[in-house]
């Protein structure tokens, strides 16, 4: 899986070409916001029930050629016992392991946040999921931003699937539509915004702050947008998804900084809960 390199003259918040759509968003308000402390690199794909992909699904589709991965090892032709079905999927030099997949039992996600992309959202509870995640052999690494690109890279891919009717991606608690997520990933391996809507989540706490959930799995720091930023929620959200994109380009905010905002406006970045959130205010 090749992809083009990140424009590097790109700095600010100044982006243009942000392309994500309010299409089926759902903000959840919520009287919390406080994330794992061990974010989740993994993804799951679902299914209605019953009809999960099998081994054979997975082997078909790495065989064609436009897959952009390949089935680097399988536990059943090495004479594993059929109850434990899984494989392990190679791209980009990377390998990821897929679990539950037809016949073994399948697996179930809840806490869903947001979901986006879709003209009706299914009933997570209601379906069944497979999961791939980063391989034992990546270590202490599982953060590092290519390893997660590989992995939304992969994840989106395999949405291609016949049945899968969404991709829950767990650090931000968030349920994509299929066509969404993979035009969005794809968007962002080719260079574009980082999809901020499907691997992030913006949660609306009860004063009007919007608060990121899953940017800390690729910077470390979760987003805070105060609530005079905007005239109403949409323009929040929109100011939110370009932060979300250069953040996870930057280094982490470590000190309060400034820099103008969208319509010229200046704006402060500001750690706080010893750096764990950068807030965004007004001057």
């Amino acid at each position: 899986m090749h992809h083009a390199a990140r424009d590097s003259t790109r700095s600010g918040i100044a982006v243009t070409g942000c392309t994500a759509t309010f299409k089926g968003l759902q903000i959840i308000p919520t009287g919390s916001a406080s994330g794992q402390a061990k974010p989740n690199t993994s993804a799951y794909l679902l299914f209605e029930a019953g009809k999960r992909p099998s081994r054979e699904d997975i082997l078909a589709r790495s065989s064609a050629s436009s897959s952009g991965f390949s089935v680097s090892y399988d536990p059943v032709s090495e004479g594993s016992n059929i109850s434990n079905v899984w494989l392990e999927l190679l791209t980009d030099g990377l390998t990821f392991d897929i679990s539950g997949l037809n016949p073994t039992a399948g697996l179930a996600i809840n806490h869903v946040v947001q979901s986006v992309g879709f003209d009706s959202v299914p009933d997570p509870h209601a379906c069944e999921a497979v999961c791939i995640t980063t391989g034992p052999h990546l270590g202490s690494g599982w953060t590092m931003l290519p390893i997660l690109r590989s992995l939304a890279g992969l994840a989106s891919e395999l949405t291609g699937l016949e049945g899968c009717i969404g991709l829950y991606w767990p650090a931000a608690a968030c349920l994509s539509a299929p066509a969404f997520i993979r035009s969005s990933v794809t968007r962002w391996l080719d260079g574009g915004v980082f999809p901020g809507l499907g691997l992030a989540s913006l949660i609306l706490l009860p004063d009007g702050t919007l608060q990121s959930k899953g940017l800390a799995l690729f910077t470390g720091q979760e987003m805070q947008v105060a609530p005079d930023l905007g005239a109403d929620r949409t323009e929040r959200s929109k100011l939110a998804l370009r932060l979300l994109d250069e953040f996870v380009t930057e280094a982490p905010v470590t000190r309060t900084v400034e820099l103008a905002g969208p319509d010229g406006s200046r704006l402060t970045l500001r750690p706080i809960e010893r750096g764990r959130i950068v807030r965004v205010e007004r001057v």
